[in-house]
């Protein structure tokens, strides 16, 4: 396995993984949240095995977009600094929110303005991983990243003769 990850891999990667953690948490939520209907006090161990479950999505998707964005932060020779940034406002945007779903307590700003950490570090990202280009050239950490995709297929007119 190359030590270094190219942008479209990094794109894949990364957001393939928050897609999944999404769906599998409205699953979870499915499975243990009414529509529409805040779980009473008494079902305290069904509130604190949901919390559970999304704290455990929360960590195999960080670990996955963590493991693919150091490989990409190798192909630039660069810091995996706005990674941890970036954890750390999910986490805890996803705590709030934890804490705050099965209950009626209401944060004291507007909600849209609640997203606008997550935005940011989440266009931080974007910024320093996915739009910027990596090392063209070898580095510590090894030769440029092949293509994650590749069609480069045989094509029709490359055939040689066999030698008489």
């Amino acid at each position: 396995m190359n030590k270094r990850a190219g942008r479209l891999e990094w794109w894949v990667w990364f957001f393939g993984a928050s897609f999944i953690g999404s769906k599998v948490g409205g699953m979870l939520d499915g499975v243990i949240l009414t529509r529409g209907v805040r779980l009473p006090d008494s079902a305290l161990p069904q509130i604190l095995l949901w919390g559970l479950g999304h704290a455990v999505i929360l960590a195999c998707v960080l670990w996955a977009q963590q493991a693919v964005t150091v490989r990409r932060a190798r192909d630039r020779d660069d810091s995996v600094w706005p990674f941890w940034v970036y954890a750390a406002v999910v986490v805890g945007f996803t705590a709030v929110t934890i804490l705050l779903a099965p209950t009626d307590l209401r944060i004291p700003i507007h909600p849209a303005w609640a997203w606008a950490p997550l935005v940011l570090a989440t266009g931080l990202m974007i910024f320093q991983f996915g739009v910027k280009p990596g090392d063209p050239r070898g580095n510590r950490w090894g030769p440029p990243p092949k293509p994650f995709i590749s069609f480069n297929a045989p094509k029709p007119d490359n055939y040689r003769a066999p030698p008489p």
